[in-house]
């Protein structure tokens, strides 16, 4: 069985034309996918940022058109198949890729499949053992755009995570599983069948070393797993398979001309898929009344006033932002009318009964379309207490007109809510079309849907109302023509983008791409022992520190804390030394197993840095820390995760350590956070450090410790150097030599 994989999602910025899958492009020892420059995404199972927008996916009548491109990947057990995919997502010019794993779906064992499974005893590779439904309903809603939940299956308790995964539609979802081809419901939603081809003694050795050391099984369990199950399952149910396969890879992974040909193929079949959506609602609808479903407020002398002033191109920043939160204001509190009330009771201050209305239902979201929907958040906030809130932002791709999908952040558990959708301004409707779309695939009824906007124009309120009649619109104004360039007329700005430019004075684009080119670099994330080190990074790396949480708590929030960062591009771990005290081994390593299956799919260069031995805190400790850490040094290597061994960087230096014997000092911190950026710069991994060093230390002894001597790897690194007294410029000469910017403070 191939490990199991969060869901991938990548894409690269260069052309077809080109070679993509030579072995010079891939030279990472990563299991998503990378490019070249700056990925197009920034993704974790929380939180995903886009900068390569997803076409849509539907028609005018807002139904789905195009459907996800399905590639199954079937082989036997430790094939490959994993490494193939990722290949293929390294290759592929599209956004908006999913990996799915089969192993994702294996059934709950009850409690005498539990005792069989810890004996070896249990078939995992048998049909029996997965469960077929829940996979085909999930990948059959994957393949219609639609969002997904997958289960996290745990192979060291054989159980479900009580946590699921949620997983958005793509352009394209690539499927793996040893029995991918064995289901016939299975095979009819795959477009393409790819079957990985390996030598069964390359498999068995690949397995030995995956399940001793990520599984934390022993060798004699394994082979009589693999003699007694596996390999008969291969032979029987697996082997037999490649007779539906439309293609055969060979020696997977490194089977480069047969990967181009699948890449190629792919490509060929979504330019078949393309369409076009924006110039068919300019032409839709024409000469209609307007629905139903459209609420626009009277047209008072007040808001005509307000009108008057926001739609004139002489009025100031400042009037214009008043104003428009004036009728914002307005707008919001005449939508929530809409919502269903329900009669309720309640005792007023004298005693007496007055009868009210109350919310009927569950709670209120907004979700904003950016760029300028963003700028009706603080009149909902203002109005509703405590309110959810979503974003979507959505732009025109200025080749094709067409709008996309870059980003979306949606809180959980949307479906059940009154969603009020809010846009500044809507001409044809596209945008609006895609993000109630969005919103449907999440599950949210139609019904439960308020698109709220200042400005509409008639083609936007048809496109909408034809598409979606369960939409209630709400608009303050509504204007009949659009110009050639799909700008409402008279309308209030050249865009709805300008809307929120002119409101915010910067566009939330722009922010955006701040945000992801001006963020830490670095991320260091850990118990107490990482809170001193934040005074000797720079503003490139940013220090977590949860002073008492232990491994799984840190797993727990890992995603969560890297989605909230995505400009990071290193993540250091440090913990397990709190979990050592509770002398749980076995529970310890599952643990950590959790938090590496985790980390090491996401989109940046991973390190665990190991405990720090104790001094003075007695030898049954001590020697649980060392054990551990040379579990974990042994476990990273397997899986391909960078490791800091503080054991061999720490033992016997006493003069590092606080008073306690567990906490560094400030030398010690000094030196933790050297020996962890030599580890960074080995690897490659551009870092940007600030070295500080105490008025009576003399400097020039930590030329061959702390600062790591020339050469360095090819990656360049900004060093800068502060000091309370001159340095020689003999220390700063070598780096100088080197191209690495030294930068003296």
């Amino acid at each position: 069985m191939e490990r199991s994989s969060e869901d991938s999602l990548d894409s690269l910025p260069s052309h077809l034309q080109r070679c993509p899958l030579t072995p010079s492009l891939s030279p990472r020892k990563r299991t998503t996918s990378q490019t070249k420059t700056e990925p197009p995404l920034l993704r974790t199972n929380k939180r995903t940022i886009y900068t390569a927008g997803r076409p849509p996916w539907y028609n005018v009548t807002g139904t789905t058109f195009t459907e996800a491109f399905v590639i199954g990947l079937c082989g036997g057990s430790a094939s490959g198949k994993t490494t193939v995919a990722n290949k293929i997502i390294e290759a592929l010019d599209v956004p908006w890729v999913v990996l799915l794993s089969m192993d994702s779906f294996y059934k709950v064992l009850n409690k005498e499949e539990q005792e069989l499974a810890g004996k070896n005893e249990y078939n995992f590779d048998h049909p029996e053992a997965f469960d077929f439904e829940l996979l085909v309903t999930v990948l059959r809603k994957l393949k219609k755009g639609k969002s997904i939940k997958v289960p996290v299956y745990d192979f060291t308790s054989h159980s479900r995570s009580k946590e699921w995964k949620t997983v958005y539609g793509a352009n394209v979802v690539i499927f793996e599983g040893i029995l991918a081809f064995a289901n016939k419901e299975l095979l009819k939603l795959l477009d393409m069948k790819v079957f990985v081809d390996t030598d069964s003694d390359i498999r068995l050795v690949r397995r030995l070393k995956r399940d001793i050391t990520a599984r934390g099984r022993d060798i004699n369990g394994v082979i009589k797993q693999y003699n007694k199950f596996v390999k008969p399952a291969f032979e029987q149910y697996i082997e037999p398979t490649v007779q539906v396969a439309d293609i055969v890879v060979p020696r997977g992974g490194d089977n480069f001309v047969a990967l181009d040909l699948i890449v190629q193929h792919v490509h060929s079949q979504l330019e078949k898929r393309e369409i076009t959506v924006r110039s068919a609602l300019a032409s839709a609808h024409q000469g209609q009344p307007l629905p139903e479903t459209l609420s626009l407020m009277e047209d008072t002398p007040q808001v005509r006033g307000m009108h008057t002033i926001i739609r004139n191109k002489e009025t100031n920043r400042d009037e214009f932002i008043f104003y428009s939160k004036r009728l914002m204001r307005l707008l919001i509190e005449h939508a929530l009318s809409f919502l269903p009330l329900k009669p309720v009771s309640v005792e007023t201050p004298q005693g007496a009964v007055y009868e009210g209305k109350r919310l009927s239902g569950s709670r209120i979201t907004g979700v904003s379309i950016l760029r300028a929907g963003e700028t009706m958040e603080q009149a909902l906030m203002a109005v509703c207490k405590d309110i959810r809130l979503g974003k979507i932002l959505i732009q025109t791709n200025h080749n094709t007109g067409e709008p996309e999908l870059h980003y979306l952040r949606l809180p959980k558990e949307i479906s059940e809510d009154y969603v009020i959708l809010m846009d500044s301004t809507v001409s044809t409707g596209a945008a609006a079309l895609m993000a109630i779309r969005v919103l449907l695939d999440h599950d949210v009824q139609e019904q439960k849907i308020f698109l709220l906007s200042l400005l509409m124009a008639e083609m936007g309120v048809h496109s909408v109302a034809y598409a979606f009649p369960g939409v209630r619109i709400i608009t303050t104004a509504v204007d009949k023509e659009v110009n050639d360039q799909f700008h409402i007329i008279p309308g209030i700005e050249r865009s709805s983008s300008s809307t929120g430019e002119r409101y915010e004075a910067k566009s939330y684009t722009k922010r955006l791409q701040k945000e992801l080119t001006t963020g830490p670099q670095m991320l260091i994330v850990g118990d107490r022992a990482v809170n001193k080190t934040k005074h000797f990074f720079s503003k490139n790396t940013k220090v977590l520190c949860f002073t008492n949480d232990m491994v799984s708590n840190i797993s727990e929030k890992i995603l969560e804390i890297t989605a909230e960062h995505p400009t990071v591009k290193s993540l250091v771990i440090h913990t397990g030394a709190l979990d050592v005290v509770k002398q749980q081994s076995e529970v310890l390593k599952r643990d950590f197993n959790d938090l590496l299956n985790k980390v090491r799919c996401l989109n940046t260069e991973v390190f665990i840095s190991g405990p720090l031995p104790t001094v003075r805190r007695g030898d049954e400790r001590f020697s649980r820390l060392l054990m551990l850490n040379r579990w974990l040094k042994d476990t990273c290597a397997a899986q391909s995760v960078n490791f800091i061994d503080n054991f061999k960087n720490f033992w016997e230096r006493r003069h590092l350590f606080e008073a306690d014997g567990f906490c560094l000092n400030k030398s010690g911190v000094i030196s933790g956070t050297a020996i962890s950026g030599r580890t960074l710069l080995r690897t490659g991994v551009k870092v940007t450090m600030v070295w500080t060093t105490e008025k009576k230390q003399p400097f020039s002894g930590w030329n061959t410790f702390i600062i790591p001597p020339p050469p360095l790897p090819a990656a360049s690194c900004a060093v800068a150097l502060t000091s309370r007294r001159p340095m020689s410029p003999s220390l700063l000469q070598p780096w100088k030599s080197t191209g690495v910017n030294t930068i003296i403070l």
